[in-house]
């Protein structure tokens, strides 16, 4: 059985340069006990990858495999089988003596699976024409990172530095296996960077179905913790970027909720978290009823103007159901909308519907609430309520399941203030995850027309005095700066998921033209997400699914806003386009980052 190659080393050592441009691991740990049949010295006691040195040390057999499959991008056993010559029983054995020494790893590429040689080391920043501000984002060093999670951010500098010496880090490519399903869970696994599907493989069945994701600063493999016996994993992980995780016996987690009530504490509020996310997404709700919030630092700042004119524009632009209403008190709407008190529910001309709330005197303000949620949802599938008065425990119902909350405010120093004191207030009762808020600037007075503005807004409305009356308002008689803004809002309604992708614009020091690949970019977010936001901001140029600009002078941005469920649905296949765009491109690597979250491909 042989390679056909005379050096070996040099074309492994050649091989690594050119695919990985790794860097040395620092703190790689090592056994000195040998896997039998794998290697004649030392093997990592966690898979780490192979160093070229390493090969020196193999048996033949494996050093043809490693020599072999290394000049390839990835291998099928019967290819690695054909191209050695050698039987199956023979290849699946050296396989696995490789795949056990840390220097084989399994990948699944459109549902088949591959082998690849696992290098030590990860990807460099000089490989990949990332500005700092980006790669700063991707390569935390491990007590950073560390601190960044609530398990280990109150420990004692002694327990902290005792469990970072414990951490055992593991770096995939994308599509490597990172852990199978049905295979016994003794770790428990933190994404440092880049994100993992989970599946569930079935050799007959091509089509990869993600059930979820696992992200950066997220744990892989919760049910690692349970008590008692070692339960083995349902799903099977896969890197579908760049992946690092910092790995830690089962054990050591048991020991340190154990010691630390702190640690325990923490350890049960990400459970908890992690049961309300996935309650969230089951439920649905968010992608089949928008909730649209209104509200404003001050009376007088234009919450019904905006927060009718939203429901006006949701109503044409999905031709659905759509409601505005105001809460706690909606009493005055048929006085500012111009129809009988006693008609409770006003079908405005606009193509909207206005509501009264009934009262319900004797019900406790926090149940009214949920009531009246209930009720609206059941009936219109876009919902804005303006809110107004003080913010109270009975608005966090709302608040929490609230899929957009505007909070509208006159461009000076004391309402700015004003806002800080409401954004800190929203962070205690939404989640990123679910709810957008947006900060618009309005100019309801001829005298706020020059006020500059104190702080960063997502949309400035300037003074109108042509603005129709409620009664009269309509799609094509709204001013054009006003009729643009509320369009914006109702177009990322329900999209709370961010995706962006970056594109250099320089590559290894090389000015080229890539605005064709950012063209290429916005295309397809528009094909593939269809009725994505169309977010219009004059300082960058848009098209219909998402936004470009520049956010150095060697990286283009593409961004789009998606639903959880879209997001859910087609992550996998941005990250295929990414991929494919990488090769184009001729990268190592490529940038996306989801919902703030970076990782490279």
């Amino acid at each position: 059985m042989t390679s056909g190659n005379d050096d070996p080393l040099k074309d492994l050592l050649h091989s690594a340069r050119q695919r990985s441009k790794t860097e040395p691991l620092n703190n790689t740990p090592t056994d000195s006990g040998a896997v039998e049949g794998a290697v004649g010295a030392s093997v990592p006691a966690v898979p780490q990858g192979l160093n070229p040195l390493d090969l020196l040390a193999l048996p033949q057999a494996q050093r043809d495999l490693v020599n072999w499959l290394s000049r390839q991008k990835q291998a099928t056993l019967s290819q690695i089988q054909t191209a050695l010559n050698s039987t199956p029983q023979v290849t699946a054995q050296t396989i696995r003596d490789l795949k056990q020494a840390g220097y084989v790893r399994e990948a699944l590429v459109d549902g088949h699976l591959n082998y690849r040689v696992a290098f030590s080391g990860k990807i460099s920043r000089a490989a990949q024409n990332l500005p700092e501000a980006i790669w700063s984002r991707v390569d935390l060093d491990n007590s950073s990172f560390l601190k960044s999670i609530p398990l280990f951010r109150d420990l004692p500098p002694d327990i902290f530095k005792d469990i970072l010496g414990k951490l055992e880090p593991r770096t995939y490519r994308r599509n490597e296996v990172i852990m199978w399903q049905g295979e016994p869970n003794t770790m428990v696994r933190f994404v440092k960077s880049g994100i993992v599907g989970m599946t569930h493989f079935n050799p007959h069945d091509a089509n990869k179905r993600i059930l979820s994701y696992v992200k950066q600063g997220e744990i892989l493999g919760f049910y690692a913790l349970q008590v008692g016996h070692i339960q083995s994993s349902p799903v099977t992980a896969t890197a579908l970027s760049e992946v690092e995780v910092l790995a830690l016996k089962r054990e050591d987690v048991f020991e340190l909720i154990e010691k630390h009530h702190v640690a325990a504490l923490a350890l049960n509020q990400m459970l908890i978290q992690r049961v309300i996310t996935l309650a969230n997404r089951s439920d649905g709700s968010a992608d089949e009823a928008r909730l649209a919030l209104v509200v404003s630092v001050g009376e007088g700042y234009g919450v019904t103007t905006l927060g009718s004119t939203l429901a006006m524009t949701l109503a044409k632009t999905n031709g659905q159901p759509t409601v505005y209403t105001e809460y706690p008190t909606s009493d005055k709407l048929p006085a500012l909308f111009g129809f009988p008190a006693e008609e409770k529910t006003y079908t405005h001309a606009g193509g909207y519907q206005v509501k009264v709330l009934e009262n319900s005197p004797g019900i406790p303000p926090a149940v009214r609430a949920t009531l009246i949620l209930d009720e609206l949802r059941g009936e219109y599938p876009n919902m804005v309520l303006g809110l107004s008065g003080e913010m109270d425990d009975s608005m966090s119902y709302l608040l929490e399941r609230a899929n957009q909350i505007v909070i509208l405010t006159p461009p000076t120093p004391d309402a700015w203030k004003k806002v800080s004191a409401l954004v800190n207030r929203l962070k205690n009762n939404t989640s990123p995850d679910r709810t957008r808020v947006y900060i618009v600037v309005n100019r309801p007075l001829a005298t706020l027309s020059g006020e500059i503005v104190y702080g960063q807004a997502d949309l400035d409305i300037p003074y109108m005095d042509n603005l129709p009356s409620l009664a009269s308002h309509r799609q094509d008689n709204l001013p054009p700066q006003f009729g643009r803004a509320v369009q914006a809002l109702a177009d990322r309604l329900g999209r709370t998921s961010r995706i962006t992708i970056y594109i250099p614009k320089r590559l290894e020091d090389n000015p080229i033209d890539t605005t064709p690949f950012v063209e290429k970019t916005l295309k397809f977010l528009a094909t593939l997400f269809k009725e994505s936001a169309a977010i219009k901001d004059e300082s960058q140029r848009m098209t219909s699914s998402g936004e470009s600009g520049i956010i150095s002078e060697t990286i283009y941005t593409v961004r789009t806003y998606v639903t959880q469920s879209e997001l859910d649905k087609h992550l996998d296949t941005v990250l295929d386009f990414a991929a494919s765009m990488k090769n184009e491109l001729d990268q190592d690597a490529l940038a996306i980052e989801v919902n703030h979250k970076f990782m490279l491909i």
